[in-house]
Formats: structure tokens, C-alpha cells, sequence
């Protein structure tokens, strides 16, 4: 896959970000989203921008119709979609069960935030492995577009989104070029829902 890089004027609030999965631009050069997702988890999330200003990191996917933005302190890692076993007795947010470095890792269905019809999972070239401290799952993805890097300050509050989803989102970067402005997962309180603790094997009242 040939990797694009292009730098976004900075009154978007966006440095810099390549339109191919699995690079980011940077000062030195090219990265690889392992090296962007160590950055981040040492920062917290927050590292510096090229001006000493505080500078998030997203992992910009497409699921279905839906755009969407994953902080990449919560992406352990992106890979082409293994196989999938389905197991019909568990909850229906579980979309399947698949094998990653050893490891069973869920497939969860990220509806109400972005909804996807059966011909949508079983299209999805893409997994993502979500992380929340002890707690992994995975979610489909049918297009990778790139790691933005945002000043703190630039994202955008959440225009209601509606409904439950909004429990899960946590704002939205701006548009950036052809690509539209996007919600940013709130990984930690999607993860932490009583319906994924209770897979992840965690005792939870109510």
C-alpha cells in the first residue's frame, strides 16, 4: 500500500497525519503505530505538539457509513480481520470470537455508536484491538484513514448525538480536508460497560 503524507495547516488543529493505516508522520520522518501508540501511552494520551503544546493522538477509522476517531492510548494494535467464529449464546453485543497473537479476543458491535448491518461484518477487512487496562476487546473497521495529531485545546465539544451513543463519545475533531469531522470513542467508558465487564469475566452487580 503506497503511504500519502500531506501536513494539515495548523488552524485546523491537526499537525500532521498520512491517509494509509499504519504510519504517522513525524518529525524524524515515518513512524509505525506501534511507535505513535508507545508515545502515547507514556503521555498518557497527551504528548508534545511541535510547538511544546499538549497534542493528542487518533487512530481515524471508518466503521460502515460511520467515521470515527480512536484515541490511540486505547488501540493495541490494528490488523487485517482473522477469522471469526460466531457464538450465538453469548450477548448480542458480541459479534464474534477471533484469535490475535495467541490470545481470544471479542469482536464487539459498537452500535448505537457507529451501526453496522450483517453484510457489514462480514465485509470488514479490519480489526481493531481495543485496550482498557486489563480489559481487550475488538471492533470491525472497513477503512483506515490515518493518525491525526490534535491540539488538546482543537477538539471540538460533542454536538448531541443523540441517545445512548452519547455516553460514548467524548467530543469530535474537526473536519480535516475530505475527511469529515468524526466523534471520538470515550474507549474507557465503552469498555467498561457492565454487559463488557461481565464478558471480560468481572463479577458486576445489578
Amino acid at each position: 500500500m503506497a503511504i500519502t503524507e500531506r501536513t494539515v495547516p495548523s488552524h485546523t488543529g491537526v499537525a500532521s497525519h498520512t491517509v494509509a493505516s499504519h504510519t504517522v508522520a513525524s518529525h524524524t520522518g515515518r513512524a509505525t503505530l506501534a511507535d505513535a501508540q508507545r508515545m502515547a501511552a507514556e503521555g498518557e494520551g497527551l504528548i508534545p505538539g511541535g510547538d511544546g503544546r499538549p497534542s493528542r493522538k487518533f487512530l481515524r477509522v471508518r466503521i460502515g457509513k460511520t467515521p470515527l476517531a480512536l484515541p490511540l492510548e486505547g488501540v493495541r494494535e490494528v490488523l487485517p480481520c482473522p477469522p471469526r467464529t460466531r457464538l450465538y449464546r453469548l450477548d448480542a453485543i458480541v459479534v464474534g470470537l477471533c484469535a490475535v497473537r495467541g490470545d481470544i479476543v471479542a469482536i464487539l458491535d459498537l452500535d448505537p455508536v457507529a451501526p453496522l448491518e450483517t453484510t457489514d461484518r462480514a465485509n470488514a477487512p479490519w480489526l481493531a484491538v481495543l485496550h482498557e487496562g486489563e480489559r481487550t476487546c475488538g471492533i470491525l473497521a472497513h477503512e483506515m484513514m490515518g493518525i491525526a495529531t490534535v491540539e488538546a485545546g482543537a477538539i471540538a465539544p460533542l454536538v448531541s448525538a443523540g441517545g445512548e451513543a452519547e455516553a460514548y463519545l467524548e467530543g469530535a475533531l474537526p473536519a480535516d480536508g475530505p475527511l469529515p469531522p468524526m466523534g471520538i470513542l470515550r474507549v474507557g467508558a465503552w469498555m467498561g460497560q457492565a454487559r463488557v465487564r461481565r464478558l471480560a469475566g468481572e463479577e458486576v452487580s445489578g
